[in-house]
């Protein structure tokens, strides 16, 4: 009978391992848009450069691995991309532009024409609210591109931000951009969800006497 128990309990024990396994290696994704035009007609868009940074906002609601970072973006150089804390969706990063509250940063060579890169970053993120910013002339990159404005926006979507002229500004600020409602900017944060301690407990108890 004690053996019968014990196979039980592995058997468990393996079904929640599977589980546990195959959640935490599902590709999340978070987007600001869906992909639109890629290529030298879709170069048109928001400028990413010494003078101005683009920026987005996201909510995570469990712990989130990031692996990397990305978007519909172009240009010659080199360009940085950095996640920082926001105190909510409607807040902006508290460095003027990045201070030491910045997560990580990483930086990558221009595509060319418009082309939706994705480029590693590794952060480990709490729930909460952060967000992702593209420029240049910062963490040692010089580049002059743009981040294409033929995407998507999906619903409920955060605003845009922009750091311009040394000010934080929301994004829709129509009368700093053209078009006058700056729209279909496309950013990219993909990883993994961190499985909950008790998934692990689970698995421990799965394999008891």
């Amino acid at each position: 009978m004690k053996t019968t128990h014990r196979i039980r309990y592995c058997a468990l024990g393996l079904i929640a391992c599977a589980s546990v396994l195959h959640y935490a290696h599902a590709i999340t994704y978070y987007e600001s848009a869906t992909l639109g035009p890629t290529g030298p007609y879709a170069n048109s868009g928001f400028d990413i450069d010494a003078s101005q940074y683009l920026g987005w906002r996201f909510h995570l609601n469990a712990p989130f691995q990031v692996q990397a970072i990305g978007g519909n973006i172009s240009g010659s150089g080199t360009f940085f991309g950095a996640i920082v804390p926001v105190s909510s969706l409607s807040a902006f990063p508290s460095g003027r532009p990045f201070d030491d509250t910045t997560i990580s940063v990483t930086t990558f060579r221009g595509p060319g024409n418009a082309t939706d890169i994705s480029t590693p970053l590794s952060a480990l993120l709490a729930p909460g609210d952060y967000a992702l910013i593209f420029g240049s002339e910062q963490f040692g990159t010089s580049g002059q591109g743009t981040m294409s404005f033929f995407n998507q926006d999906l619903p409920g979507g955060s605003p845009y931000l922009s750091w311009r002229v040394g000010i934080w500004q929301e994004f829709d600020a129509g009368h700093l951009f053209a078009p006058p409602t700056p729209s279909g900017i496309r950013f990219v944060v993909s990883g993994v969800v961190v499985p909950e301690p008790n998934a692990g407990a689970l698995f421990v108890l799965a394999l008891g006497p």
